[in-house]
């Protein structure tokens, strides 16, 4: 018998601690972000039985493979012009685009084929190519400078 799981918001998930851990007995609980699963908690006792459940067949959930990421020289040289703090903060936002291309909080940007994320004062900007799975990094620049010249 299939147990339909619980879907939790991970932002709620220190409010109803004590609730969510108690119903952990009745079956799995997906974790959600952004509306998106991003975690199942799953009892002790059931941990074992769910790890062997995998399968090998057409039906199994397959991970989407990442995108490849190419970084264009200006984009290069101004990922080396950054300040330290957000440099890693930046990078972190890159490779994360390999994943998920259009994460939460991408703008398409009007009158180009390109998206824009942002990282705090700065922005990234990109190109998307779904047939090839690659991101081409076009831009780092400060919010100010970033649209200038596109």
């Amino acid at each position: 018998m299939n147990v339909i799981p619980e879907l939790v918001p991970i932002s709620g998930l220190r409010t109803r601690q004590n609730q969510i851990l108690s119903s952990l007995v009745e079956g799995p609980i997906v974790l959600t972000q952004h509306g998106r699963a991003a975690a199942v908690l799953v009892s002790p006792e059931q941990w074992p039985r769910e790890r062997n459940r995998r399968s090998t067949g057409p039906t199994s959930r397959m991970r989407p493979m990442p995108y490849r990421l190419r970084i264009t020289e200006t984009a290069r040289r101004e990922f080396r012009r950054l300040p330290a703090h957000t440099r890693e903060r930046v990078r972190h936002t890159i490779e994360a685009l390999a994943v998920d291309p259009r994460p939460h909080g991408c703008k398409k940007l009007r009158g180009v084929d390109a998206y824009r994320v942002r990282v705090g004062d700065y922005r990234v900007i990109y190109d998307v190519d779904d047939a090839l799975q690659a991101i081409t990094i076009l831009r780092i620049k400060h919010g100010r400078e970033a649209y200038r010249g596109l």
